[in-house]
């Protein structure tokens, strides 16, 4: 619809928070596996999609992901 987005935040330590149109009392159930070394650190996400749509989307559907990163005392990647 172009107009519904939603945020997904993980830390370093696979603690979550979201939100839908800014608010943060939407409560989705998703999942991650937070994985780290001394060089990096990643996660791994699953978020059914009856917690984004009532429906799964149909081929040709058009759905965007915007990725951002941010270091404490260095800024957003």
């Amino acid at each position: 619809d172009y107009t519904t987005w939603y945020e997904f935040q993980v830390d370093q330590r696979g603690w979550t928070a979201e939100s839908c149109w800014d608010d943060r009392r939407w409560n989705p159930a998703w999942f991650v596996a937070p994985h780290a070394d001394d060089a990096s650190w990643r996660i791994e996400a699953a978020i059914p999609w009856a917690e984004l749509s009532p429906t799964p989307p149909q081929r040709g559907a058009i759905w965007s992901a915007a990725i951002s990163r941010t270091i404490p005392t260095v800024g957003t990647q």
